[in-house]
Parts: C-alpha cells; structure tokens; sequence
C-alpha cells in the first residue's frame, strides 16, 4: 500500500467507545502513518481518533428514546454514507451497536469497502437469523470477544475469530487484590454502577440511594458508598447521590471495583468487568414495561436463563439477579447482609468471579485485532 490507510470506525455507545480506545491506540503504534476517523467517544479522541459526530447524542436506550432522536439517527447514517462514498477508507470498523451500524455494513459492501465487525451481535442471545445473515453475508470478517461466540456464527460465515475481551485487557494492566471478609473490615465500601446511559441512571439511581439509607438503618455508619459517573453525561444527574451522603466517583470502572468491596451493577457490559476484578456483586435489571416485554419476547428462546454476562458465561452462579419487578432495596440489602454475615459465602463469590479470566485465554484485542486488519487493507510494512 503506497499511501497511508484510512481506517472508518463506528462505535457509537460509551462500552465501544472504551473497547476501541486501545485499538486505536495499536493501530498507530504497529501501522505508521494510519488515518482514523468516524464515529467515537473521548476514550478513542484521547487515544488520537478523530471523531466527526457529536457522540453524547448517540447514547440512546429504548424505543421510545430512539425514535425521539430517529430524525437526528437518520442524518447521521446518511453523513457516514456519504463519507464511506466521498473518501473510500481502506477499511470500515463496525464496533457494536448494530441498529446504526448494519446499513453502514451493508453500504460499505456494496462500494468495495471491506467491513470488520468487532463486538459481534450477540446471535446467542437474541434476534439470531436477523443479524446473523445480515452480518455474515455483508463483513469481510467477525470478531467476536467470548470465546463461545465463535461456533454460533460459524452457522453464518468462516470469517470469524475470537479475539479476546478488552474488558480483560484493561483489568490485567492492574494487579490483583486480595479480599478481606467484611466482618474484619472497620469500613465496607460498596460502588454504584448505576449504568451509562441517562434513561437507566434516572431508573436505577433512586434503588440504590434507598438501598444505602437501608443499609445504614440496618447496620450502622460502617459503609462508604460510591457511584460511577460516567463522563457521557452531566455530573448534575447524579446530584441525588450527593443529598444522600454518597460519593461521586469520576475516575475507572477497574479503580471503583478495585478499590470497592461489593458492588452493584446494572446489566450489561459492566457485570463482567465487575468479575474479572474479582469483585462480589449483584446484578440489576430495570426498564420501562414495553421494553421489559420486548426483552422477554426476544430472549424466550434462548438456551440461557440468566441476564448477567458473567452467570452466562460461568456453569455456577457467579452473582445473584435483582430483575424487573425483584428490584427492590430491601432484596438487595438482604443479599448484601449476606455478604457480611457470611464470610464463607463472600470468598466463594470472589473465586467464582476470579475464575472467569481463564476463560479468556488471554488474548488481547488490540494486537489479536492487527492482523486481521492488516490482511483486509493489503498492508505490507
């Protein structure tokens, strides 16, 4: 390749924005001169990405929430089309986040444009033979980041390979902690991941500021509680938290869960970066009923019963789930008592979540990634 590569990322939520963060940072560091620009967060900007999209706007969650900003969706689909056709990158890097990517997917295609899909649909949970297809005729290649993963979309394309988790990427670059049992401990600090996007702060935020008042009824003055602000929103949303005597915490999800002793996390992304720390946790699940009915809809066929990523992935139960109508603060607080009661229970939670990083095989997406990129743009140092 004589010139310098333009490489097109799309990742339009704050867990691709964070996942892609140190790709970028790869890709200029193993192929010298590279351009990459598109859709990203400030993780990917701080790591020399330049984004073209104004990406606070593209962290949605929810039908309703979405079609609110469908007309803004849609003018933004349309500048990327048109930038795939004005500048035609070597490469398009479709990161998640499938509603808005598949048409980008489906256009680059058609103008020659290979497609690497890191962060492949989860075909194992949901809406299989609507994205399975789809991807598997249109990427030149899938990426997927648990192991598992891999024989599921083999149904649909060869072009696959498991490349590692970036979540265990970022927990390995610190080390491990031990674990005190709580009734040793003079203070017991427990971290808030309410989640990162507005609609399941403004649901989730009030259980766990009634769970802490609970908590301290319950057992005195003893706990320390922080929640996790996320840079993708105003520090004003979490001003509840603050009238109620608990933390804002600005800085890591693997420092908070480091650092932390229990922690309670809504569902998604954040439960396995929670286990791979190793740290106790419980899971939570809330969301407006007609998206509620949507999940359960959606998932009744899957081979799965838990919601959690690290019960998924684990044969034992790795975390207790406060789902829908089960979350509740005083089932939490129950479970959390339990935790301090209990110091056999504790540790066996902390080895189950400990255990899940041989699943891994300690692979890293930013250099498993590099010469699957290489391939498809024909680059020769």
């Amino acid at each position: 390749m004589s010139r310098s590569p333009l490489i097109f990322i799309s990742a339009g939520d704050p867990s691709g924005d964070r996942n892609s963060s140190e790709l970028v940072r790869s890709l200029q560091q193993q192929i010298p001169g590279v351009r990459l620009a598109g859709l990203g967060g400030p993780a990917m900007v701080r790591s020399g990405f330049e984004s073209r999209f104004e990406f606070s706007r593209f962290n949605r969650m929810g039908y309703f929430e979405v079609l609110r900003e469908l007309p803004f969706f849609l003018n933004a689909k349309k500048q990327f089309i048109s930038m795939l056709a004005d500048e035609k990158p070597d490469l398009l890097i479709c990161v998640d986040y499938s509603g808005f990517n598949t048409p980008l997917m489906k256009a680059a295609k058609k103008m020659g444009i290979p497609v690497l899909w890191f962060i492949a649909p989860m075909i194992w949970a949901w809406k299989k033979y609507k994205h399975g297809p789809r991807v598997g005729q249109n990427a030149s290649h899938v990426a997927t980041i648990f192991p598992f993963e891999v024989n599921y979309w083999k149904e649909f394309t060869e072009n696959v390979t498991y490349v590692g988790n970036p979540l265990l990427e970022e927990v390995q670059l610190r080390s491990r902690i031990e674990r005190l049992p709580l009734a040793d401990k003079k203070e017991i600090v427990i971290a808030f991941a309410p989640g990162s996007r507005r609609m399941e702060i403004q649901r989730i935020l009030p259980v766990l500021i009634e769970t802490a008042t609970l908590l301290r009824q319950r057992h005195g003055t003893r706990f320390r509680f922080r929640v996790s602000c996320t840079e993708y929103l105003p520090t004003d949303l979490y001003e509840p938290a603050l009238n109620a005597n608990i933390e804002l915490f600005h800085g890591s999800l693997t420092e908070l869960f480091q650092t932390s002793d229990i922690a309670l996390v809504t569902s998604g992304t954040t439960t396995l970066h929670a286990a791979l720390t190793g740290i106790p946790q419980l899971v939570m699940y809330k969301s407006g009923l007609f998206l509620w009915l949507m999940v359960k809809v959606l998932t009744r066929a899957s081979e799965f019963s838990h919601i959690g990523l690290p019960n998924i992935m684990s044969s034992d139960e790795v975390a207790k789930e406060f789902i829908q109508f089960e979350l509740k603060p005083i089932k939490l607080v129950e479970e959390i008592s339990k935790f301090i009661a209990d110091p056999a229970y504790y540790s066996d939670r902390t080895k189950r979540s400990s255990a899940l990083q041989d699943s891994f095989g300690g692979k890293a997406p930013s250099q498993e990634l590099i010469p699957i990129i290489k391939s498809l743009i024909s680059y020769q140092q």
